[in-house]
């Protein structure tokens, strides 16, 4: 009828991008008609994919990764003597934990945009984190303190992957291959029941290719809604 978009046809959209069946994925779920009807445009598809997939979890993961290389390279060896937990990290613990009995309850229960919501939360922590740790400003005064920040935020990443599979299976395993995570008998990364900031005393990574999720532009969202005609599904 002239209306929507086939998923062969937008698949073939974004080819270029190895993880971008995982756009689809991401923005469909985040949209799903649970309690009540959903619509499509390509503004909310664009807007949905820049913001969660490139700006929230993207940056956390290029972010941590530059910063990690450019301070220590990418083999952090075991410390002698791991320092005490921070309020920083014990209280990043807690909100992990409890984001973590959350999405798993949301999971058994099929909750689909619950699920979506959780999982980016859990991501925006990571960010937050940063962002208030400041370890590129931390390393000029205190080598060690910026060190336990970039394993920490390392050890979030690991975490993201596995929390991540059931959504975006495809980015999780470019997550995973960053740091050679094994994966369990049931081919998965399996469901973290907890977090801890320090359960990496070694870590060795592989430096990412380009950027896990490129943005997708204003002139591809144009010549989208042009070609397709920009209607309601």
């Amino acid at each position: 009828m002239g209306v929507g978009i086939f998923s062969d046809t937008a698949l073939e959209l974004l080819k270029d991008i190895p993880n971008g069946a995982d756009y689809w994925r991401y923005y469909l779920l985040s949209r799903a008609p649970e309690t009540d009807d959903s619509e499509f445009r390509w503004a909310d598809f664009q807007s949905t994919v820049n913001k969660d997939l490139a700006d929230v979890l993207g940056n956390f993961i290029n972010r941590t990764l530059t910063l990690t290389q450019k301070y220590f390279g990418n083999d952090l060896l075991a410390m002698d003597i791991f320092p005490e937990p921070m309020l920083a990290e014990i209280n990043l613990n807690g909100k992990i934990h409890e984001l973590l009995r959350e999405l798993k309850h949301a999971h058994e229960k099929s909750e689909i945009r619950r699920t979506v919501e959780l999982t980016r939360r859990i991501w925006v922590i990571g960010n937050e984190y940063l962002a208030e740790q400041e370890p590129w400003q931390i390393v000029k005064t205190d080598k060690v303190r910026a060190e336990i920040i970039l394993r920490t935020a390392l050890s979030l990443m690991q975490l993201y992957a596995k929390v991540s599979e059931p959504l975006i299976p495809l980015s999780a395993a470019k997550i995973g291959e960053i740091f050679n995570m094994g994966r369990e008998v049931n081919g998965t990364y399996g469901w973290p029941e907890n977090w801890s900031y320090d359960n990496q005393y070694k870590v060795k990574f592989t430096p990412l290719n380009g950027v896990l999720f490129p943005k997708i532009a204003d002139e591809q969202i144009a010549e989208w809604e042009a070609r397709f005609g920009n209607q309601k599904v």
